[in-house]
């Protein structure tokens, strides 16, 4: 079997038609055709189903089957390339949120561009895509704050978790240290859904229907917003901590407060042998990162 070919027939399915696939190889569509054709004359079995005005391809029971062994053919082959010998550099990609990659992980991501042996791609993905675009092996280190589902090709871990405060602007008068959830006007918040848990404890506190001044679901809006002395958010602290330095307001620990934020790192269960250098690395600059949080989680 030629690596192209297989090659092909994975990128095929991760893009879910022969168009996709073309496009994102740089191929002509005749070309990545002709190589699923050769595949499938070479292994003596269809792997794809072709009908006609269906965009979508649909792999055959055949095609289900050789999915995991065409897998594990192509990391067997990258594996073989690593042992032709040492790479100057190591090359590797991360996935995070843009609100972790923006507020929380700035210092971390600074720690990895010093290093000079390692070719690093930061890529932004919603939360809930990180866990597949590292089972996809699109990614080789995950970060994501939803507890990711059990997989046996992923690996998750907590890295740190952080506690959530309110924030509002600072007033004249003398200022409270804390403040009772239950005594807040919900009709005066800027609400932003953080996480699942999150979310149960804030329907717990004001009801599912809560009417909210706004809700956004991006922390750089808020010293556009933020603007009355009477709004209010709640927020992880490391982002009340950034947008001290911007806007002025003032952190207010919560009585009976939510859930503490929780952060994951995610990595595939078997990484590629050429993987495990640039790994090592990365995992010994997260480690340090974790132990000394760049902010402080008492308010």
């Amino acid at each position: 079997m030629k690596f192209s070919d297989v090659e092909t027939f994975l990128t095929i399915v991760e893009t879910g038609s022969f168009t996709r696939a073309a496009e994102k190889m740089y191929l002509s569509q005749s070309t990545v055709s002709h190589q699923i054709k050769t595949l499938e004359e070479e292994l003596g079995i269809t792997l794809l189903q072709r009908q006609k005005g269906q965009r979508d391809i649909v792999l055959t029971e055949k095609g289900e089957a050789f999915l995991s062994l065409a897998r594990r053919w192509l990391e067997l082959w990258q594996d073989i390339q690593a042992l032709q010998g040492p790479q100057k550099h190591s090359s590797l990609s991360i996935g995070a949120p843009r609100n972790l990659l923006s507020y929380t992980l700035p210092p971390l991501v600074k720690e990895l561009k010093s290093i000079q042996s390692l070719n690093l791609k930061i890529l932004s993905y919603r939360s809930r895509q990180v866990y597949s675009a590292v089972e996809n092996r699109e990614i080789d280190v995950g970060l994501a704050f939803e507890q990711p589902p059990q997989s046996e090709h992923v690996v998750s871990e907590v890295l740190f978790h952080e506690r959530m405060c309110l924030i509002r602007l600072k007033r004249d008068y003398v200022t409270q240290h804390s403040i009772d959830p239950r005594n807040l006007n919900p009709k005066d918040e800027i609400y932003f859904p953080w996480f699942p848990d999150f979310v149960r404890w804030h329907d717990a506190c004001w009801g599912p229907n809560a009417e909210h001044y706004i809700e956004i679901n991006t922390s750089a809006l808020l010293p556009t917003i933020l603007d009355d002395t009477r709004q209010w958010m709640i927020t992880p602290i490391s982002i009340a901590k950034h947008f001290e330095s911007i806007i002025p307001i003032e952190c207010l620990e919560l009585l009976m407060p939510p859930p503490d934020r929780t952060c994951y790192k995610l990595t595939c269960r078997n990484p590629r042998i050429q993987d495990t250098h640039a790994l090592e690395i990365v995992d010994s600059v997260i480690e340090s990162f974790c132990e000394n949080l760049p902010w402080n989680n008492n308010i």
